[in-house]
């Protein structure tokens, strides 16, 4: 702290010119400890209750900024180390725990119970409204009305929320993929799958609600994790679970219009690259267990006047185009009146047709063999361009077709959907449309990888150009 004079400063108390002495502070003092959280920026006034002397404090306005930023600094540094104590006493615990699952889920419940009913975790955390002014400098012994241990403690605890299940989710996609229990590792050729619906009834979880905890984390395990097993894990989970919907826009069997629209909401605000029609589909699927050829046609007419009440909300040409193509599969019903699904939008769509039936000219033509349970309309072009310009002998082709594209879906999944399962689909598939029996079914690793992998990753670039 700086202390100068200041001459001719008026005295309120006996209306004469004196000089008066200036206490100057500046972020030193802050860090020394000399400043507390009630600091005023500017030159402040204050009268020595004993004394009865006048005396500035000055707090510059740049220096109150540099003490801002401290402030914030040291706040976070005391949530880093609250949390990290958090951290220490769960890890002690896990290491000794006998029931992880059991522990994982009661410090989680405790702790969303705990900061669900805290009026400061709304404050802090859901509104975002920090007060760093009150944080001092660890090395204040300035004794203070408030404190920042309140905002610290629920920083911190939010923080090790977030911690807890994100590791929570991590152990159970290493048991999904087999790390856990040393059911599968890193080199494996051929992964096991028979522990997995013990993991998924374990954690009381769906097959697609795994691949999903699986492809999140498989940041946390190595390369050859993610490429001897993982694709082979996913493909397992995706085969288990083709009929059931999880954090999925279709709910089973709920045909009310009112959730109906819903979903048709919900489909208009979805990325233009994804088709509509895998989600009506899916949609369709549950009504064809009904086995009501009237109520089939009922849901068409359903879905083309919803799609037309919220017409506005889709902008994606893409969209409309897709939807479009999908209710004229009510013509096929050869229903009466199903030509009322021509030109949803009206002419406006027809003018805009040519695109997208350059980009469906792959698939119309073999359209017997499409089923949007196995593709989406792009993987099933690539499949199709893939099978007529792939030049390799025997049935190490087909298998690899297989590996690339169910590592396509991996890799871009908004792209490509490909839900085959090896034995039950692809195998009678390919037996079906090329009558070649394919009884191992096995790539090799060093040679899928040196050499056929680039052939079949330059051989999707060239069709991409086709689009």
């Amino acid at each position: 702290m700086k202390k100068y004079f200041e001459k001719n400063w008026l005295n309120p108390a006996t209306n004469k010119k004196e000089k008066i002495e200036v206490h100057e502070y500046s972020l030193e003092d802050f860090e020394d400890g000399s400043l507390g959280y009630n600091v005023r920026v500017g030159k402040i006034l204050e009268r020595n209750s004993k004394t009865g002397e006048f005396n500035y404090y000055l707090l510059p306005e740049d220096e109150a900024k540099k003490i801002a930023a401290r402030r914030r600094e040291y706040y976070f540094e005391k949530v880093e180390l609250r949390y990290s104590a958090f951290k220490y006493q769960f890890d002690t615990k896990l290491s000794k725990s006998e029931n992880c699952k059991k522990l994982f889920e009661t410090e989680i419940k405790s702790l969303e119970e705990s900061l669900d009913n805290n009026k400061l975790y709304k404050k802090i955390i859901v509104e975002g409204e920090r007060n760093f002014n009150l944080t001092n400098s660890p090395n204040c012994q300035i004794s203070t009305a408030g404190n920042d241990r309140d905002y610290i403690n629920i920083e911190a605890q939010s923080k090790f929320l977030k911690y807890l299940k994100l590791l929570f989710k991590n152990e159970i996609a290493l048991k999904l993929i087999g790390l856990i229990g040393d059911y599968n590792s890193y080199n494996s050729s051929q992964p096991v799958y028979y522990y997995i619906e013990d993991v998924l009834k374990e954690y009381n979880i769906t097959a697609i609600k795994g691949r999903d905890i699986v492809l999140q984390m498989r940041g946390s395990v190595s390369p050859d994790w993610n490429k001897n097993v993982i694709p082979f894990i996913i493909g397992h989970l995706e085969s288990i679970n083709d009929t059931k919907q999880d954090d999925n826009l279709v709910s089973v069997l709920d045909f009310t219009p009112d959730k109906i629209e819903e979903l048709i909401i919900q489909i208009s605000k979805l990325p233009s690259s994804t088709k509509p029609s895998i989600y009506l589909n899916q949609l369709l699927v549950n009504v064809k267990k009904l086995n009501s050829t009237e109520f089939r046609f009922d849901l068409f007419i359903l879905v083309r006047n919803l799609c037309q009440k919220n017409a506005e909300l889709f902008t994606s040409i893409a969209h409309r185009e897709d939807i479009s193509n999908w209710l004229k599969k009510a013509g096929n019903m050869k229903i009466e009146g199903s030509n009322v699904f021509n030109n949803i939008w009206g002419k406006k769509v027809d003018s805009e047709k040519v695109h997208f039936e350059e980009n469906t000219k792959h698939t119309n033509n073999l359209l017997p063999e499409f089923n949007f349970n196995f593709f989406n309309n792009a993987c099933f072009q690539l499949f199709h361009y893939l099978i007529e310009n792939y030049e390799k002998e025997g049935n190490i082709k087909y298998i690899n077709i297989y590996y690339f594209l169910k590592q396509s879906a991996i890799n871009d999944s908004e792209k490509y959907r490909f839900k085959m399962r090896i034995e039950k689909d692809y195998k009678p598939f390919i037996k079906k449309l090329y009558n070649k029996s394919i009884t191992k079914f096995e790539k090799a690793q060093y040679a899928y990888d040196e050499t056929e992998l680039p052939i079949l990753n330059d051989l999707e670039k060239r069709f991409n150009k086709t689009l």
